[in-house]
């Protein structure tokens, strides 16, 4: 990471007894992480003002540029961010398939809402785990997500085509909320609690041996036993979300990614626990309400509490393969997961289930306040702007 200060005066302009303003051009290369990528001023700024006396910093964003310089007092240091859509319904990405396996999101996600993908269509759901260690050991079948740089990693046999429905964080009530990697240890008998309320799981990972990360399969609490890979969520267990998992990983270590329910406001007013609705004929059924996020990541819930692996729209449900097409009919207003619309998803009929049982953020991307974010960018000039410096004189 780099950062160069032109100036485009010949010297500081005295605008009072000890304070100087000098105006020139900030330039910001290399690689940007959310969260670390703050950056130190050049100590060009030293020739013009005394070391960290700094008062304010005017940038001028151009009308083609993709990020915001902003200047943080406090720290005597500069941050990027940009501007983002609070939910992206369907991200296409592609990976170079082999083993040249991870793609990287536009934005920094919040919340995964679903992954999908193959060699020529979107027809494989695949499940998304958790730990900094399921970068290298990633499974078939399964997709790792870095939450801070939005790289979406699979096995050495990874798609080459994928889309993913994520909440970016923008979302300020999502990404305020978010529980990444918390440590938990997997039950079958009472399950485990979490340390928090839950209103959307994204991944419930058994760690116990890291070359081997089991992504477990999200159901919603009932009478059905757990079976093997499976992790049955009770929304409300006491004060906090509890999870069982099947009894062969008893006493094994895991980890949850979640976004937790706060005590107030949007999430707790729009969670929908668990809607049961009717399948028809045509094994496909309806949500009451517009989804914004689908709390279940990756998976619908039937009353067989069997789950079916969701995969992208205009795919055909597998039938044995215990999948769940995103289907649109504009006659009825349904759209896809954070459009603001009624979700349809059409089932396999391997199960036979009768009843969807939803769970999912109600809404619309209209209703959530919305904040900047830092990006991730990988390398190249990420923000060359006129600047304004107000300091200390040196």
């Amino acid at each position: 990471m780099a950062i160069t200060f032109t100036a485009s005066m010949p010297r500081v302009q005295r605008i009072s007894r000890d304070l100087g303003l000098m105006l020139g051009t900030l330039t910001v290369s290399g690689a940007y992480t959310p969260g670390a990528g703050r950056l130190a001023l050049p100590t060009t700024l030293t020739k013009y003002f005394l070391a960290s006396t700094i008062y304010s910093m005017n940038f001028e964003k151009g009308p083609s540029a993709l990020y915001d310089l902003e200047y943080d007092q406090s720290a005597n240091k500069v941050k990027v961010f940009t501007d983002a859509p609070p939910v992206v319904a369907e991200e296409f990405l592609t990976t170079a398939g082999g083993t040249a396996n991870s793609c990287t999101l536009k934005y920094p996600p919040a919340y995964i809402n679903y992954v999908c993908g193959g060699a020529s269509d979107y027809a494989t759901p695949y499940y998304v785990i958790c730990g900094a260690a399921g970068v290298a050991n990633v499974k078939a079948a399964q997709a790792h997500v870095n939450m801070d740089t939005g790289v979406v990693t699979f096995a050495a046999t990874a798609p080459v085509l994928v889309k993913v429905s994520y909440v970016t964080k923008a979302a300020k009530v999502f990404a305020d909320n978010m529980v990444e990697d918390e440590t938990i240890t997997l039950e079958s008998t009472g399950g485990v609690d979490l340390a928090n309320l839950a209103c959307c799981i994204q991944a419930v990972t058994d760690i116990e041996v890291a070359a081997t990360p089991v992504a477990h399969k999200l159901i919603t609490d009932g009478s059905d036993a757990v079976a093997s890979g499976e992790a049955e969520i009770d929304w409300v267990s006491g004060s906090v979300t509890n999870i069982t998992s099947e009894g062969t990983q008893d006493a094994e270590a895991g980890l949850c990614t979640y976004i937790k329910k706060p005590t107030t406001g949007f999430l707790v007013n729009h969670f929908i626990e668990e809607e049961s609705q009717t399948v028809t004929t045509d094994i496909s059924a309806l949500t009451t309400h517009p989804v914004l996020a689908w709390s279940t990541c990756g998976v619908t819930v039937c009353d067989d509490k069997a789950t079916h692996g969701i995969i992208g729209v205009g795919e055909t449900a597998a039938s044995g393969g215990g999948e769940a097409s995103l289907t649109i009919a504009y006659t009825t207003n349904t759209g896809l997961i954070g459009e603001g619309r009624q979700v349809i998803f059409t089932h396999s009929a391997d199960s036979n289930p009768t009843n969807l049982l939803a769970s999912y953020i109600r809404g619309a991307p209209a209703e959530l306040t919305i904040q900047k974010i830092e990006p991730y960018v990988a390398s190249g000039t990420i923000a060359s702007s006129v600047v304004t410096i107000i300091g200390k004189l040196s």
